[in-house]
């Protein structure tokens, strides 16, 4: 069933204003032409001409009407003029038929948006880059949960303005006000708005004929610049990264697009993506996209490795630096050497570069000793003409004793908080293609190489690690399917047999999401047995108020399995009786779901304790691609007080603590860019305080090790101990702390189960 709304759809053929688009159709809502509304908007209703109403649960959905097809071209975008309750991400989905499952909707004609609080009303813009679809003839919206207001909905068509700086052979335009842009001295200048700077140009490219990206730029306070487009062959805006050394010097740039598949057809939007906060800035000298290479040589740092993964103070370590001559023309050769204060190299302190055409690589390699711990600045110099910078994490130096076996760990006290953390159980031996997607990131290797996920004595470095730096429990990615647990090594054969399983506690998280389906009665009762069985009668698992902690990944899949809340409780209350006649006092039941009003009542109704969340990566994210971690964190904060609006199931707050989920997703993937230890411990202080204020005391971090999805703090390359060290910091009572230990420093090392050759990545 459907709730009905009358909507006036007006086409505006080439009505064009003075701000740089042309409307092409509106929907206000005072007419007769009906738009429908799926049954997790909640009482909607007009009002003064505006859209009232409520989402909830996880699938809320607006339909729009079918109107006459409307040419497609990436130039159009969606604007909505509404008031939000809550921020959180929406998604649009649009169509050119009414064939298919779905009635012509998919999942690769949508994009998913940020919207953010507000009320006052705000126009959200929304770039469709749907131009491979030849027209469209409706349009869906999925909102976020939450109680929201709609003035009206359009589409629009940006066209040329005064706004648009000309600039070579393009016109360039900032997009929706993310930052400046301006010309001086024949460069074009852009600064970035707090949050990120997106900045476009339309185009007429033949991707066929004009394959090679020239980028002559300079950049401040900024390493990763995203190149970005759209074409008329696939839907959507297509980017991948240019790591760009911030030493404010030109450098040269010249990219082979065709690698890339989504470089097809014709090519009518390019642009960049750049910029953490306020006054970041890009320079650009040169820009062109033509069929040949261009430039003097110049170098691109593609990779860093540095070994061991954790790095002592006035302990060898070995730095492999690999370059790319990004110049067309062909380099000699020459020498390199190292700049920096903090290292003293060991042995020849240059090295040859030898003769490097272009997009020819070389590797250079020194044995460095670290003067200092922390994150230590480096620069390699080719030349006396082209500098290289980088940053290595370098660890404390630390004196300790050789050892058989993990130290048994010391915990540290973070009562009353109880800090728990998602752990990703994929990384078995049998789950070695997970490991080979990490090929080219050796930032994120783990200090235990690429492990052996199952083996005892890896779990017992990771309670050691996570006691150690105050987590009291982890929450495990549970999987059941086709009537058997699945990739439960890690929990099963790894932690219920540590050493050290009782210095932490654990507890499991239902990933009762697709390719399991069709939840019964008969199925969850089977699964409770296994649970009463294996897990709750241990004194390791977590318990509150005395009652095993089990959660639901997605909660909406229960309800539509089953039929109906009525039934979930019933489920529920049959659950809680096997627990109890076990002999405990029942089970704690969290939702991973919304936590808006109507959602907290629903799962209130069906029998849930608390509500939670597995992640937020788009939380505050101005673009679907790239978008700043330091704002990631601050965003979380929104969404915790928006869980405070309906009072009535407890809220458990999450921390997402990272997303670059490009090993998995490859280069459309969502990006947090500028992730540092220092922004990360401001989201655990705004954790704390909001937790101190709200009378909170648990709290969960994802995730421990979902190194595809970039979310991670098991200790690594990058940021070593840090990111861990920082929890204790801001949750630890006592500042008497113990060191954290690299199996490497007590002369143990054989965890991984093959090594990756990073070097190999194109």
């Amino acid at each position: 069933m459907f709730f009905l709304i009358t909507l006036l759809a007006s086409f505006i053929g080439s009505s064009v204003n003075d701000q740089g688009y042309k409307v092409l159709k509106t929907w206000d809502f005072i007419g007769d032409e009906r738009w429908t509304y799926g049954n997790e908007i909640i009482n909607p209703k007009i009002k003064d001409s505006k859209l009232e109403f409520k989402a909830e649960g996880n699938d809320p959905i607006l339909y729009g009407p079918e109107y006459e097809p409307l040419p497609a071209n990436n130039r159009q975008a969606i604007e909505i003029r509404l008031k939000a309750s809550s921020p959180g991400t929406w998604e649009l989905f649009y169509a050119n038929t009414n064939e298919g499952r779905f009635g012509g909707y998919s999942q690769d004609q949508s994009i998913r948006f940020f919207v953010p609080s507000s009320d006052d009303w705000q126009t959200v813009r929304v770039n469709t880059f749907w131009g491979a679809m030849g027209k469209t003839i409706k349009i869906r919206i999925d909102p976020a949960c939450g109680h929201f207001e709609i003035d009206w909905i359009r589409i629009i068509e940006l066209t040329d303005s005064d706004d648009l700086v000309s600039w070579g052979k393009n016109k360039w335009f900032i997009d929706q006000k993310s930052g400046s842009i301006d010309i001086k001295d024949d460069l074009l200048i852009v600064k970035s708005n707090e949050g990120g700077c997106t900045f476009l140009a339309f185009t007429e490219i033949d991707s066929a004929r004009l394959p090679i990206l020239y980028l002559r730029a300079k950049a401040h306070n900024i390493e990763n610049v995203s190149f970005c487009w759209a074409n008329n062959v696939v839907n959507g805006l297509h980017s991948f990264g240019i790591q760009i050394n911030p030493d404010d010097q030109f450098h040269t740039f010249n990219i082979d697009l065709s690698k890339f598949k989504e470089w097809r057809g014709k090519v009518d939007v390019v642009g960049f993506i750049f910029g953490e906060k306020a006054y970041d800035e890009l320079v650009l000298g040169d820009f062109d996209i033509s069929d040949t290479q261009k430039g003097e040589p110049d170098f691109e740092l593609v990779n860093i490795v540095a070994e061991p993964v954790i790095r002592r103070q006035g302990k060898t370590m070995i730095l492999s630096v690999y370059i790319r001559n990004t110049g067309a023309d062909t380099y000699s050769g020459g020498k390199a050497f190292i700049i920096s204060e903090d290292f003293s190299v060991v042995g020849e302190k240059e090295f040859t570069v030898p003769s490097l055409k272009f997009n020819e690589r070389a590797m250079l390699r020194w044995q460095l000793i670290p003067q200092k711990s922390g994150n230590m600045p480096i620069k390699i110099r080719i030349d006396n003409r082209f500098n290289l910078s980088a940053s290595i994490r370098v660890e404390p130096a630390i004196q300790i004793t050789k050892a058989d076996y993990v130290p048994e760990p010391k915990p540290v006290d973070t009562s009353p908080y109880e800090i728990g953390v998602y752990y990703f159980p994929g990384w078995s031996p049998d789950q070695w293609d997970r490991w080979q997607k990490q090929k080219g990131f050796p930032e994120r290797d783990p200090v235990l190489g690429f492990y052996r996920e199952g083996d005892p004595e890896v779990a017992d470095w990771h309670i050691k690690w996570a006691v150690e730096n105050g987590i009291t429990f982890f929450m495990y990615d549970w999987y059941w399917r086709n009537g058997k647990i699945a990739l439960e090594k890690g929990l099963e054969e790894g932690y219920l047999k540590a050493k050290y399983r009782d210095y932490m506690k654990f507890c499991i998280m239902w990933a009762n999401h697709a390719p399991f389906a069709d939840h019964t009665l008969e199925q969850l009762l089977t699964v409770t047995d296994y649970w009463i069985e294996r897990y709750f009668h241990l004194d390791c698992y977590y318990k509150i108020d005395g009652k095993p902690v089990v959660s639901f990944f997605a909660p909406d899949n229960l309800t539509h399995d089953l039929k109906g809340s009525d039934n979930v409780k019933k489920a529920f209350d049959e659950m809680r009786k096997r627990v109890k006649s076990a002999g405990f006092s029942g089970i704690y039941f969290i939702a991973c779901g919304d936590n808006s009003p109507n959602s907290q009542e629903r799962f209130k109704r069906e029998g849930y304790d608390a509500i939670s969340a597995y992640n937020y990566p788009s939380a505050g994210a101005k673009s679907s691609l790239w978008a700043s971690y330091k704002t990631l964190m601050q965003a979380h904060v929104d969404i915790w007080n928006n869980s405070l609006r309906a009072n009535t199931l407890t809220y458990i707050p999450i921390l997402t603590v990272g997303w670059d989920s490009r090993p998995w997703h490859g280069n459309n993937a969502l990006v947090r860019f500028g992730r540092s230890t220092e922004h990360f411990k401001d989201g655990l202080t705004y954790l704390k305080d909001w937790m101190d204020k709200n009378n909170r005391h648990i709290a969960l971090l994802e995730a421990w090790n979902e190194w595809g999805e970039g979310s991670y703090i098991e200790p690594n390359s990058e940021f070593g101990f840090g990111d861990l060290e920082v929890i204790r910091d801001v949750f630890g009572k006592t500042k008497d702390k113990p060191q954290n230990v690299a199996p490497s420093d007590i002369g143990l090392d054989n965890y991984s189960i093959d090594k990756i050759d990073h070097k190999l990545l194109d």
